[in-house]
């Protein structure tokens, strides 16, 4: 989860780079798990400033000081934005990745509770399990 988060810093500090790359945009709010109100304050910023000016940021910014640490930790960050798209792509796969992670944890969960009342066999259990595994 480390790289994940990692990559939703880079990705924003290439934008606050090179605000020219949000025309390149193709991630969506649900790709930031970890940094999503950061990424909605910086998109709404720069819809209505166009611009990512540090101290305009920390005049409208609820939490001054909350945004001085998530602005030290881009800046900090040194991606290279001409691997903007490349950024993109990596944190669109792992997210898709996670996705079907968590799809199979639930299968699996709702799976083991049926077994857990007895309404399935173990050997049920165990042959729907292979199948899930299997189709992903």
């Amino acid at each position: 989860m480390e790289k994940y988060n990692d990559l939703e810093i880079a990705i924003m500090s290439c934008i606050i780079q090179r605000p020219e790359l949000l025309k390149e945009l193709r991630l969506e709010e649900k790709h930031f798990l970890k940094h999503r109100r950061l990424w909605k304050f910086l998109i709404a910023f720069y819809d209505k400033f166009e611009t990512f000016d540090f101290v305009l940021m920390c005049s409208v910014a609820s939490n001054k000081y909350q945004l001085i640490e998530y602005i030290k930790q881009i800046a900090e960050t040194e991606p290279a934005p001409s691997l903007f798209n490349k950024y993109q792509d990596r944190l669109i796969e792992i997210y898709e990745e996670n996705k079907k992670e968590e799809e199979i944890k639930n299968k699996i969960y709702n799976l083991a509770n049926e077994l857990y009342i007895n309404k399935i066999s173990v050997q049920e259990f165990k042959d729907k399990i292979n199948l899930f595994i299997q189709g992903s």
